[in-house]
């Protein structure tokens, strides 16, 4: 896996989800230099693929609270590396600032790929705000929790049982262990 992740994730077509998961995934622990040098080569496309609005975009040039959220959590085991700090302090101002809804505690964008409020969209933000050492805030978590079905699993859209519910139980449920690993003063929960 280690060898697939050196050999694919830095390659230009590899997509943003690839160079931010791939080094979300070599930072896990010391691959040895040939990881690590692939690392700092992710870490830095993914710093210039930040736009304008301080996000990253899963299409297109507009900001996507998902894709945000999971770039922070990739930069958040970087910061002495070059552009990340300012990088991070950039993302904590579009999703703090303008995605999220004091209103609800939802992270929303209207330009993102999923304009409706959504478990995965404030679980990501959750989660990239935590591991990069910034409060999210009980709202947003508690409104993440509301997502909640008497089950466990969390749904996607509030209220219904439409979309990926196994999606958004699998990142509402690290985002939530991220936030407590935040209020410890964990660090990553991808720090095995």
């Amino acid at each position: 896996m280690v060898s697939g992740i050196i050999k694919t994730a830095p390659k230009s077509n590899a997509g943003i989800n690839a160079k931010i998961w791939g080094a979300i995934a070599l930072s896990t622990k010391n691959y040895g230099s040939t990881a690590n040098k692939t690392v700092k080569t992710l870490i830095s496309q993914i710093v210039k693929a930040q736009n304008s609005q301080g996000g990253w975009a899963l299409n297109g040039s507009a900001s996507d609270v998902d894709i945000t959220g999971m770039a922070l959590i990739a930069l958040s085991e970087h910061t002495s590396y070059t552009g990340v700090k300012t990088a991070i302090k950039k993302a904590e101002s579009a999703l703090t600032s303008k995605a999220y809804k004091k209103s609800t505690g939802d992270f929303v964008l209207s330009t993102a790929f999923t304009k409706k409020a959504n478990a995965d969209s404030n679980a990501m933000a959750i989660a990239g705000l935590s591991a990069a050492g910034v409060n999210p805030g009980t709202k947003a978590v508690n409104r993440l929790i509301k997502f909640q079905k008497s089950t466990g699993q969390f749904r996607w859209l509030l209220n219904s049982n439409t979309g990926a519910l196994h999606m958004a139980t699998q990142q509402s449920t690290y985002a939530l262990e991220q936030y407590r690993a935040y209020k410890l003063h964990k660090g990553s929960i991808f720090k095995f």
